[in-house]
């Protein structure tokens, strides 16, 4: 018949033992995520993350909203109208219609296409889709 023997701890020895588990959760916390981590270089491959550049201006009537990229096409659709117009505090109602401006991968304008619009209309074109047909011309 086999005896086990129980032992009881300790108040000084169980103090130990938790220091020592609590010591070897922080270390892989503090030391994990660095372990198998490559250090960034010093010179940057490209620019900088929030570096910004023009990439093409756009005629009126300007403020615009979507885009969709094609395969070799940059498609950018205005959006004139105001949502919240209100004239008599500024506000801007569209009668002269909405535009889609296509550009090439060099941010030359290649195409537009005039949307009509209600008359005094406060609403855009909000948003852009390609439904994977090839664009006709452009």
């Amino acid at each position: 018949m086999e005896r086990q023997i129980r032992r009881q701890a300790r108040p000084g020895e169980r103090l130990k033992l938790l220091s020592v588990r609590l010591f070897l959760v922080v270390l892989a916390i503090t030391i994990g995520p660095g372990v198998g981590t490559a250090p960034a270089s010093v010179e940057a491959a490209g620019p900088a993350i929030g570096d910004t550049t023009i990439f093409a201006s756009a005629p009126a009537p300007g403020h615009l909203f979507g885009v969709a990229v094609d395969e070799n096409r940059i498609y950018v659709s205005t959006s004139a109208g105001d949502f919240f117009a209100d004239p008599a505090n500024g506000g801007h109602l569209n009668s002269a219609g909405e535009r889609v401006f296509a550009y090439d991968e060099e941010g030359n304008l290649v195409g537009t296409t005039s949307i009509a619009t209600m008359p005094n209309s406060n609403m855009g074109l909000f948003g852009l889709a390609l439904d994977g047909m090839p664009a006709a011309g452009w």
